[in-house]
């Protein structure tokens, strides 16, 4: 996984590559953006309940909810001041 701020993230596995936008907010503040990112990727793995070390074989739509949920969790971070992550229900409207 690798993410670039308001250009989006990328995961590249053995199968794929896979490119997702980041959703578009007015950014506060970055701080925490990135443990927000590892943190909600880590959340839904669990979630979706895939080992760590079986990322590699994910398919497409399995990837692209990995990466557009932990690219939301970074967004909404980045519109509050000082690192505060958000809530389930804060990402819901960017998951849609």
């Amino acid at each position: 996984m690798v993410t670039a701020g308001a250009k989006g993230s990328r995961a590249f596995t053995r199968h794929r590559d896979l490119a997702v936008p980041a959703p578009a907010v007015d950014v506060q503040d970055t701080i925490g953006a990135g443990d927000t990112f590892m943190g909600a990727l880590l959340h839904t793995l669990a979630r979706l309940d895939v080992a760590p070390d079986a990322v590699g074989d994910l398919g497409e739509p399995d990837l692209r909810t990995l990466l557009t949920t932990a690219g939301a969790a970074a967004a909404v971070t980045c519109t509050r001041s000082g690192a505060q992550p958000p809530t389930e229900a804060d990402l819901a409207p960017y998951l849609r």
